[in-house]
């Protein structure tokens, strides 16, 4: 993953920024999570690499950047969607907008 985007900061980033400053990636990184921040001119090349690491370590993934929230586990050697956002309905559009909370 360091290879294709490297870190902008940290014990692994390097003195200077790539020839390509958009590969330069923002890493956070703790006992159960691994968050990337990637600039969005690399947003689909960065999602596919994840994706397919996170499919070829078992690892699940969570799309922070998808308008859905879709998280996918990995099933079978391969990741399956999980849970994904269902988009609001024009109601439900019409409460947020109003601010009305009906249960």
């Amino acid at each position: 993953m360091m290879l294709l985007f490297p870190p902008m900061n940290g014990p692994f980033a390097k003195e200077e920024l790539p020839e390509e400053e958009a590969s330069a990636s923002d890493y956070s990184i703790g006992k159960q999570i691994i968050y990337i921040a990637f600039a969005w001119s690399k947003a689909e090349i960065a999602y596919q690499t994840v994706a397919d690491l996170a499919a070829k370590h078992g690892l699940g993934f969570f799309n922070a950047s998808s308008p859905e929230e879709e998280v996918w586990l990995p099933k079978s050697g391969r990741l399956t969607l999980a849970h994904k956002k269902e988009p609001p309905t024009w109601m439900g559009r019409l409460k947020e907008l109003l601010h009305i909370d009906v249960k």
